[in-house]
C-alpha cells in the first residue's frame, strides 16, 4: 500500500486496481537470462495488446541492480508494440536498469525485459508486485489465498487484495 506506488498505479489502471501478485525473486550467483517476455495478463493475451494498460510492476530492489549481477534489461518504449518480444529486436537494442539497493522500479507489464546472466558471486533478490485491474484474474489467487484467522487486514489492504471488488 505504498502511497507512492498506489498513486501510480491508480493513474495507470483506475481506481479499481488490486495487487495482481506479490513474489520474492532471486537471481542466483551464476543464473543465465530469463528470456526475454512480458508480464501477465499480457504472457496470456492475444496480440494485439488493448491501448489501455493491464498490469504495473513494481520491483524493489533489496539488492543493487548492475551489470554484473544481471541487473534487468528493458527495451525502453517496447510496451507501445502491443505484442511479444522480438528476441533479436530486443537483445540487440535492450539496455540494463542499474540501481542502488533500495531503489523501486515501476515498468507497465507489457513492457520487454529480461534478467541478464549473473557473473557476480552472490545472489540478486527484489521483491515483485504487480497490480491490476481489479477484473483481471489474479495469478497467486488474491484474497482467496490468505485465510489466516490472524490476517485483519487495513480497509487500504483489502482493497488492494480484491475483498471489495471480487467474490472473496
Amino acid at each position: 500500500v505504498h502511497s507512492a506506488v498506489t498513486r501510480i498505479a491508480e493513474t495507470m489502471l483506475g481506481a479499481g486496481f488490486v495487487m495482481g501478485g506479490l513474489s520474492a525473486h532471486t537471481i542466483t550467483a551464476g543464473a543465465p537470462p530469463q528470456g526475454v517476455h512480458v508480464d501477465y495478463p499480457y504472457s496470456v493475451m492475444s496480440e494485439p495488446f488493448p491501448d489501455t494498460p493491464m498490469q504495473l510492476q513494481a520491483i524493489w530492489a533489496l539488492d543493487a541492480f548492475t551489470e554484473e549481477n544481471g541487473a534487468t534489461r528493458v527495451l525502453p518504449h517496447s510496451q507501445k508494440t502491443r505484442r511479444r518480444p522480438d528476441r533479436q529486436e530486443f537483445y540487440e537494442k535492450s539496455v540494463p536498469v542499474l540501481c542502488p539497493a533500495g531503489s523501486l522500479i515501476l515498468s507497465h507489464g507489457g513492457l520487454w525485459h529480461d534478467s541478464a546472466t549473473n557473473r557476480s558471486q552472490t545472489d540478486r533478490v527484489a521483491i515483485l508486485g504487480n497490480y491490476t485491474p481489479f477484473w483481471v484474474k489474479s495469478v497467486e489467487g488474491f484474497p482467496d489465498t490468505i485465510k489466516s484467522p490472524d490476517f485483519q487486514p487495513t480497509p487500504a489492504q483489502r482493497k488492494l487484495l480484491g475483498y471489495d471488488t471480487r467474490d472473496a
